[in-house]
């Protein structure tokens, strides 16, 4: 019994030895095991950028995405570019014109469409038509007075013109007639014709006959055929100023004579937009017997022309003849008034 009690002690304090000895080996292993975790974490972290550690150890970048209701992509359509916006210009009077007064000759010494450089606003522009296609204009006017004196008198007059790249073909026939206190104190009649040809932006060559006859003035026909070189002295959007010279052949029967000479011809006419559908022109014609210069022939006009829908406009005119060697119990002068009504088809 004592030997065995004296062996328990020691045998007790083995296997305390050996406890504790199992637990300082457990502590450590644990903290071994913790210290290489912290090793693996900081080396993982202090890689060089380059590194192929650094980039699979990086964060995932999250892009955040618009919620859809299909796992399908939307179709994204583009909307179409805006039109350029383009800058307003400021409206002068008269100046922004278009194609209304193109198809009018304010005289008979007025330009063609393509020779013309006047416009006037697009709400008086004509329709659009072919260009080369023959454009007609029928003008009627009448006027009379009531009182001391009762007068009565009709005008009518009916032009053809048509354009080609280089020529220009214009064609008048046109008449008057009225009576004063029941008797007949106008009657004339008129048939015109004139081909252009332009020659540059400024110059044309104009081949043109006219025949008049007035019997009140005894005139039974003046007939006349002239090559003139026309030229444009001013030619703006609002103003135009030209000229026109060549010879020419008269032959006429007046006061029961028939007479024929060779003739100069000058002309010049002025044309001017004063409101967007108001035109003024103004126009002279001398004719000159070259064989004796006392007998020539001189034409004067002035007019208005007012735009009042696009295939229509109101004409006031003022128009002079003089003849230098009228018949016999004539007057030198005819002065001619007519307010009219143009329609273009």
């Amino acid at each position: 019994m004592l030997a065995n009690s004296l062996a328990c002690p020691p045998m007790n304090r083995m296997a305390r030895y050996g406890a504790g000895m199992l637990l300082v080996i457990s502590a450590l292993g644990v903290g071994l095991s913790r210290a290489a975790t912290n090793d693996l974490d900081e080396e993982s972290t202090n890689q060089p950028p380059d590194s192929p550690a650094s980039v699979t150890a990086a964060p995932p970048v999250v892009v955040e995405l618009p919620a859809t209701t299909s796992a399908v992509p939307p179709v994204v359509v583009e909307p179409p570019p805006p039109e350029p916006e383009v800058e307003a210009k400021p409206v002068r009077r008269g100046a922004e014109l278009s194609q209304a007064f193109k198809g009018s000759r304010g005289s008979k010494f007025g330009l063609s469409a393509k020779q013309r450089s006047l416009k006037i606003p697009d709400k008086a522009a004509r329709p659009k038509r072919d260009k080369t296609a023959w454009r007609r204009t029928l003008e009627v006017g009448a006027d009379s007075t009531g009182g001391n004196k009762d007068t009565l008198r009709y005008d009518v007059a009916l032009t053809a013109q048509k354009e080609t790249e280089r020529h220009f073909f214009w064609l008048k026939a046109g008449g008057r007639y009225g009576k004063s206190d029941g008797e007949k104190d106008t009657e004339n009649s008129e048939v015109e014709a004139r081909i252009e040809r332009s020659l540059n932006e400024r110059t044309y060559a104009v081949l043109d006959g006219h025949i008049f006859q007035d019997r009140i003035a005894d005139l039974t026909y003046r007939a006349r055929a002239n090559v003139s070189l026309g030229r444009y002295l001013i030619r703006t959007e609002r103003t135009l100023l030209g000229a026109e010279l060549g010879p020419g052949y008269v032959r006429e029967k007046k006061g029961g004579t028939i007479d024929g000479f060779a003739a100069g011809r000058a002309a010049q006419y002025a044309e001017r937009v004063l409101l967007s559908n108001l035109l003024a022109w103004q126009s002279v014609e001398f004719i000159l017997n070259l064989e004796d210069t006392t007998v020539f022939f001189l034409t004067t006009e002035a007019g208005l022309e007012v735009i009042l829908s696009p295939n229509m406009s109101l004409r006031f005119s003022l128009q002079d003849r003089y003849d230098s060697a009228p018949a016999e119990g004539k007057k030198q002068n005819d002065l001619v008034t007519t307010t009219s009504v143009r329609w273009t088809f």
